[in-house]
């Protein structure tokens, strides 16, 4: 009686040596081809944080078996980071790999030098509120950060965040309720962000019940 093997179906490597250059209409990436034989092509991620795990939410690319992509957006505010992965005809995706970043000398002159609240959504707001706030390259990484949530008479209601952050855009969400988990009364609120201990922005939000 024959012998019978089971075939194992591995995800393809990721590719390897990613590189990323400013280039003429905007930022070029490079990688080297994979060599698999069932290799489907590739992805391309970008997002505003150091570190970032590739996902649906920050996939802006994907190509065929071709090892390059160009970026033709450019950043506003921070520093855009890119990972690839490559993808066989199973649909099974590599881990990342190596991580890029393009941040334009045209922009350097709108980097605050200190954080910055950048927006709060939706605002007014019935449950929840994103905080948005960049951190530029301030030359201390991490930076100690603190958001903190006021009522209108100045009395602080909710810390949302002491916390070691890196350059880029982060995020914390404020649920309506104060640090004892009680319902915020419907009203205006100020939310202010803190470096170092000092404060540095400050922005208005709503909430309507």
């Amino acid at each position: 009686e024959g012998s019978r093997y089971e075939y194992l179906d591995y995800p393809p490597r990721a590719p390897a040596s990613l590189t990323g250059d400013t280039a003429i209409g905007g930022f070029q990436l490079q990688w080297q081809p994979n060599s698999e034989a069932d290799l489907a092509g590739y992805r391309v991620y970008r997002d505003s944080t150091i570190g970032f795990s590739p996902g649906v939410s920050n996939r802006v690319a994907t190509v065929g078996i071709q090892t390059s992509y160009r970026e033709t957006r450019r950043p506003v505010w921070q520093p855009w980071y890119f990972k690839a992965t490559a993808v066989d005809t199973a649909g099974q995706e590599s881990s990342p790999s190596n991580e890029v970043y393009w941040r334009p000398d045209s922009i350097s002159a709108a980097i605050p030098r200190a954080p910055t609240i950048t927006r709060a959504y939706p605002n007014p707001f019935n449950s929840t509120v994103v905080i948005e706030y960049l951190i530029p390259d301030v030359g201390a990484l991490p930076a100690q950060i603190s958001v903190r949530v006021y009522n209108s008479l100045g009395g602080l209601v909710r810390t949302l965040g002491e916390r070691s952050d890196h350059a880029g855009i982060q995020r914390v969400i404020w649920d309506g309720c104060d640090s004892s988990g009680n319902a915020a009364a419907s009203g205006v609120y100020f939310v202010r962000l803190c470096f170092w201990g000092r404060q540095t922005s400050q922005q208005k939000i709503v909430l309507i019940k």
